[in-house]
């Protein structure tokens, strides 16, 4: 199956293996199922500070969010767009022909997010089996309103395909080489605080802890 192309528009697909981890049912919308979990707060406010210091996209906070894992493998690559560009390659996966299958009209952040979550709670040998039934993308498959795949699975608000935005949904195969692949052994599983602001924490809870030699 080539990228980008053969994701149809029937039902269902199958379950995840774990048992579901989440309840919120008295959650009425995505939004109030995330604010429940931390994780998912998290998610948002590295969002929204990058966006906010920078101007970045969330597409330039996907690039620059270190390490990414393949969804239907466990090799691992420098960031999400060479991650994305994979996928299409070598397992005929496209972000884009999922949406398209999906509807564009009712396509939101959060069902990107139960995409993620759903394929990621599968695991990959699991996932591999989903894409070579296409139809299973359709929007009438009962993940896509299952409130459960919208928290990032183990709780990891730092997978870079959470943040796979418009410019690299569609991603070049041919940029994504054996030499830009990521050691298990080797990957960040935290990008570093810059030192000055370590620093600056650091003197910032030292002075609430000691408030006199603050004042003195």
């Amino acid at each position: 199956m080539g990228g980008g192309k053969g994701f149809g528009l029937s039902a269902r697909g199958p379950r995840p293996s774990e048992s579901k981890e989440h309840e919120d049912d008295d959650a009425s919308t995505p939004s109030e199922v995330c604010s429940h979990h931390p994780e998912f707060d998290d998610l948002e406010n590295f969002v929204e500070e990058v966006s906010d210091s920078s101007g970045a996209s969330e597409a330039d906070c996907g690039e620059g969010s270190g390490p990414c894992k393949d969804l239907f493998s466990d090799a691992w690559f420098d960031n999400a767009p060479l991650c994305v560009a994979h996928m299409q390659k070598a397992h005929g996966f496209s972000f884009a022909a999922v949406r398209e299958a999906h509807g564009e009209e009712s396509w939101t952040m959060y069902s990107h997010f139960r995409l993620v979550g759903y394929l990621r709670r599968l695991g990959a040998e699991q996932a591999r089996e989903l894409i070579r039934e296409p139809q299973h993308f359709g929007p009438e498959n009962p993940f896509w309103n299952n409130d459960e795949y919208l928290i990032p699975a183990g709780g990891d608000a730092t997978d870079p395909l959470l943040f796979a935005g418009e410019e690299f949904l569609e991603s070049d195969p041919e940029s994504a080489t054996k030499n830009e692949v990521v050691q298990p052994d080797e990957r960040p599983r935290r990008r570093a605080l810059d030192p000055e602001l370590v620093a600056v924490l650091q003197k910032e809870e030292h002075s609430e802890a000691c408030p006199s030699e603050a004042i003195g």
